[in-house]
């Protein structure tokens, strides 16, 4: 293995682990993850559009740290797709702004310089190829939200950068909207309507499931409409349900919050690309309510602006 097999970096360190069946990859794009020696062999990757390819680096480096590795079997591989299936959702404006997030948190200091190479860092940005990362950061600078050196190789925010990261950080600040995403079947129909709304209730919220209100719109575009004007999501892996893993990775590629939850039934079930977020693990819809009320109170700051 001398390249990664999802960004193709060749600037790569390879550690075999396990007694050789799996390799322990050290990759300065996609961070670190490890993959079976079984897919390598297979060549597993290969049925993997390249595109997709792309925009599982990004995955990685945005949601996978080096302590905490993916560990990828074939199936795991095959899978991809479906993962990056939101991301290809991003319309350019959301890869515009990414990019000024990364910049603005990237930097020692008002003024400091956020060190760039566009020939690596566009898969960062679910960018499909350097080219479209050199334009956002040309269209930055001509509008003073940056300054960048020759060759792109160091970039500035600018105070009014500065002003637009603020402003970004609060993504849908005013909305008292809650997305809920979870299995519909009717076990779980109380849970949402006796627990979950309940607790958004209480914390000021108003949740919302697909199914909950008559609309005329295809059930996709309902979706997508109600993920982008909530405040945050709550994504319930009860049932294992493929819908919810790509409804809670929209939402994270809009910068939307995202509360993770699954009944303890299910927990061993957790894809292998969610499991290191934070689950709140319910065991009644009574525990539900209170781990959730919890979680809005510290993690959803409601009393701002």
């Amino acid at each position: 293995m001398d390249k990664c097999i999802f960004c193709g970096s060749a600037d790569i360190k390879v550690t075999e682990i396990s007694g050789g069946e799996q390799k322990r990859v050290q990759c300065p794009l996609c961070t670190c993850y490890i993959v079976s020696k079984d897919a390598i062999d297979d060549r597993i990757i290969d049925n993997i559009l390249q595109y997709d390819r792309i925009l599982f680096s990004a995955y990685l480096r945005e949601s996978v740290s080096n302590r905490d590795p993916l560990r990828l079997l074939s199936s795991d591989i095959m899978k991809i797709p479906e993962i990056v299936a939101p991301y290809k959702k991003l319309i350019p404006i959301d890869k515009v702004n990414k990019v000024i997030c990364y910049i603005a948190e990237s930097s020692p200091c008002i003024g400091g310089k956020v060190p760039f190479d566009i020939e690596k860092d566009y898969t960062r940005f679910y960018c499909k190829h350097f080219t479209e990362l050199r334009q956002i950061l040309d269209y930055l600078c001509e509008r003073g939200i940056i300054k960048k050196e020759e060759k792109y190789r160091g970039i500035v925010l600018t105070i009014e950068g500065w002003e637009k990261y603020e402003r970004l950080k609060d993504v849908n600040i005013n909305s008292k909207k809650v997305f809920v995403a979870m299995s519909f079947d009717s076990e779980l129909k109380s849970i949402f309507a006796d627990f979950i709304k309940p607790a958004c209730k209480e914390c000021g919220f108003d949740a919302e499931r697909v199914d909950s209100k008559e609309h005329n719109e295809k059930i996709c575009d309902r979706i997508i409409a109600g993920i982008n004007e909530s405040r945050f999501v709550i994504a319930d892996f009860t049932q294992n349900k493929h819908g919810v893993y790509f409804e809670a990775g929209y939402a994270r590629g809009l910068g939307i919050p995202v509360i993770w939850t699954c009944s303890d039934t299910f927990k061993e079930e957790l894809h292998f690309d969610t499991r290191q977020y934070n689950h709140i693990i319910w065991k009644d819809g009574n525990d539900l309510k209170e781990q959730l009320i919890n979680r809005i109170k510290a993690s959803i700051s409601i009393n701002k602006r």
